[in-house]
């Protein structure tokens, strides 16, 4: 049994890197077929926990130290905020509303790629990290909805996912603080999500092998094919 949050995490944290994240949105309702809903969150935190470390690891040369520091404040009260408030409100209506956003700036930038959706401002991203990890809190995941402001901002790749790192663990430590503090996280819950974070270590790397082969141009229609996705998976996981 616990080959299997591994293998499932050494497969959506692969995946992540080459679709620029999301790695969460592809574990979420796969895991949810094995493992009761209210630990799946806190499993999310320590996996992506120990993702991220990987991950700054592995970007270090290529993080933007700038739009870091100004998404981070935003993540931290977002993240407390959503980890709190996660026995209390219904997420159905926040999933639909992500969905909407994902497919919005997946198609657009897939179609209307010489036009941006909108041009992205210093002061958007505290908001914007603060709006993604109050759902991640309350979801257990706000899946790659910083995409759209790190693609337009400019970055791709490397930059991205060293930049998401970056932010990433910072939101997952607060989580999981939160989560103790509220008695979501147990014994059971960190070996499951210390598993799970090993094998996205090892997703990582592999996955990194793979990026390096592929153009920006591959790269950015992936991560807004891995946008629309996630809109049908949070669509389908709500209906079904």
């Amino acid at each position: 049994m616990l080959l299997l949050p591994f293998a499932l995490g050494a497969l959506s944290w692969f995946f992540s890197t080459l679709a620029g994240g999301g790695g969460a949105m592809i574990f979420v309702p796969v895991a949810g077929m094995f493992f009761s809903i209210q630990t799946i969150a806190p499993v999310v935190a320590v996996a992506g926990l120990l993702s991220g470390l990987s991950r700054i690891i592995l970007y270090r040369r290529s993080i933007n130290i700038r739009v870091s520091l100004l998404v981070i404040p935003g993540v931290i009260t977002g993240a407390v905020s959503g980890a709190y408030l996660f026995s209390f409100v219904n997420p159905i209506l926040i999933a639909y509303c992500l969905a909407v956003f994902y497919l919005l700036n997946g198609v657009w930038a897939l179609f209307f790629r010489e036009k941006k959706l909108f041009k992205v401002k210093n002061w958007y991203f505290p908001i914007a990290g603060a709006i993604s990890s109050f759902i991640s809190g309350i979801v257990g995941v706000g899946g790659p909805l910083m995409n759209p402001f790190y693609l337009n901002y400019g970055m791709q790749k490397e930059m991205l996912l060293g930049t998401k790192a970056a932010v990433v663990i910072v939101m997952q430590l607060f989580k999981a603080g939160t989560y103790t503090t509220v008695g979501m996280m147990d014994s059971g819950v960190l070996l499951i999500g210390s598993i799970a974070g090993i094998g996205a270590v090892a997703g990582n790397y592999l996955g990194r092998r793979f990026l390096k082969k592929i153009s920006d141009r591959t790269f950015s229609v992936t991560v807004n094919l891995m946008l629309i996705l996630c809109a049908c998976i949070v669509v389908f996981k709500n209906i079904v």
